[in-house]
């Protein structure tokens, strides 16, 4: 868990993509134990549920977005979603399997 005591509306955000395994997972978690809130993009709804469980024991907010960012329908919006009380994105990761 950070050691980071501002509210979530003072923690930084970020966007990963490829986020429910492997590298874009790995990434994730990394930023989670920085302190990062989280905003998840995977194929996989499932995966991406499993992912989220497991970021949010380290006491950040998740939010997970089912997508395949190679399909132009599927890749319109996820990428313009903001967190509430966020002025944006503070890291940004496009990562694929």
């Amino acid at each position: 868990m950070s050691d980071d005591a501002s509210g979530p509306e003072d923690r930084p955000v970020a966007l990963v993509t490829g986020a429910s395994r492997g590298f874009g997972f790995l990434l994730a978690r990394e930023l989670a134990e920085r302190g990062h809130d989280l905003v998840l993009c995977a194929r996989s709804a499932g995966g991406l549920d499993a992912a989220r469980a497991d970021l949010e024991r380290h006491g950040v907010q998740v939010l997970g977005v089912p997508a395949d960012i190679g399909v132009a329908a599927e890749a319109g919006g996820w990428s313009t979603r903001r967190w509430p009380g966020s002025a944006g994105w503070t890291f940004w990761s496009a990562t694929q399997g």
